[in-house]
């Protein structure tokens, strides 16, 4: 790495830094003032809320990482153009796209980081967390037991290694669309399936299935045994509704990637959940692209030397990086609502911003 390198890296990371830490703090003292009354409530320890948002952390960052990103490049190259060094360098013949490359690079970085952070900590992280401060799920269960309306949720039975996906119906303890995945501890490996048209629970005699699908896998998850069903009962699930649809993996957030597709599979693909789903599993990727996409945007802008021009380069392309948020999530929910393909909603916000980067970074070369 060379010297120009190192020292450019340097000025970016700093700021990047105390950007994070100024977001992450924000976000803490506005959550507890709202939460305040619920832990007190709750009777929660310092202990227990301290370890409550720090299992938050990923889900922060992951959200503030961008506009982070945003107000570091905005910052570092500011204050390398007040200082004349920008000008300094391109008089030496450094170009333009060689000044920002590094944090293009960084940015990549930050956004694979940010994709990892979400798909191998994010979702543990927020079950943690809901363990020590529970979701108030009153609402979902009083539906489905007031038969007020279907809901198809995704609950973990950590301890038993298995992992629900169930529909709920007009009817209260009969349900429908049901896939039961038993998996193998740590691996996550799947060895066993279970999959019904419909279900009945019966207080004191547990599960009935109807027309059941029994698949066995061997250890390299392709299907070994298979056993059909009309009507079975099965002791083993001590799983009530109750418990299912009260801590029911009802956010997306909360699933990773391999939980997301395996749902996806066990729904119909012309259904609101379906569309749901697949759209959630494609904006897991493209959003962590925004760093990558906001430094394009910024770095054109914090080049201006004057207060005047730097002033002016930091509204436009704030404006820009919200307009970049608003055309995304206008698509994705359009694609959740199955107008649109998911592919192409979480995508495309990527790279038409991108390319409106590449032309303003090529306008002031």
């Amino acid at each position: 790495m060379k010297l120009i390198d190192r020292y450019l890296i340097k000025s970016f990371f700093l700021p990047l830094f105390y950007c994070l830490t100024a977001f992450v703090i924000l976000f803490f003292a506005y959550d507890m003032t709202n939460n305040l009354s619920d832990f007190l409530e709750e009777e929660k320890t310092v202990r227990e809320i301290t370890i409550f948002y720090v299992m938050r952390l990923p889900e922060i960052l992951s959200i503030t990482m961008p506009f982070a990103v945003l107000l570091a490049i905005l910052y570092c190259l500011g204050n390398l153009s007040r200082t004349n060094e920008i000008i300094a360098m391109r008089a030496s013949g450094i170009a333009l796209t060689r000044i920002i490359r590094p944090y293009l690079c960084c940015a990549l970085l930050i956004a694979l980081g940010t994709f990892a952070l979400s798909e191998f900590c994010g979702p543990i992280a927020r079950r943690k967390a809901e363990e020590i401060m529970p979701k108030k799920a009153s609402t979902l269960t009083q539906s489905i037991s007031q038969g007020q309306s279907t809901t198809f949720v995704t609950f973990e039975n950590s301890k038993a290694n298995r992992i629900w996906n169930i529909e709920g119906t007009a009817e209260p303890n009969k349900f429908r669309n049901i896939s039961i995945r038993h998996y193998k501890p740590n691996s996550r490996r799947i060895i066993r399936q279970l999959k019904a048209d419909k279900a009945e629970y019966v207080d004191g005699y547990g599960w009935y299935f109807y027309n059941v699908k029994e698949t066995i896998y061997d250890a390299d998850e392709k299907p070994k045994e298979t056993y059909d069903h009309k009507k079975r009962n099965y002791s083993i699930y001590e799983e009530t509704p109750e418990m299912i649809f009260s801590h029911a993996i009802d956010d997306e957030m909360n699933m990773t990637l391999s939980e997301l597709k395996h749902a996806a599979r066990t729904v119909k693909k012309d259904s609101s959940r379906y569309f749901s789903l697949r759209t959630d599993l494609h904006r897991r990727y493209a959003m962590p692209f925004a760093c990558f996409v906001f430094v394009l945007l910024a770095a054109p802008f914090g080049i201006f030397h004057t207060r005047a021009g730097m002033m002016k380069g930091v509204l436009t392309s704030i404006i820009l990086c919200l307009g970049y948020f608003v055309v995304a999530y206008f698509l994705i929910n359009l694609a959740k609502e199955g107008s649109l393909n998911a592919i192409i909603a979480c995508w495309t916000a990527n790279i038409v911003f991108c390319g409106v980067g590449i032309y303003l970074v090529h306008r002031m070369r």
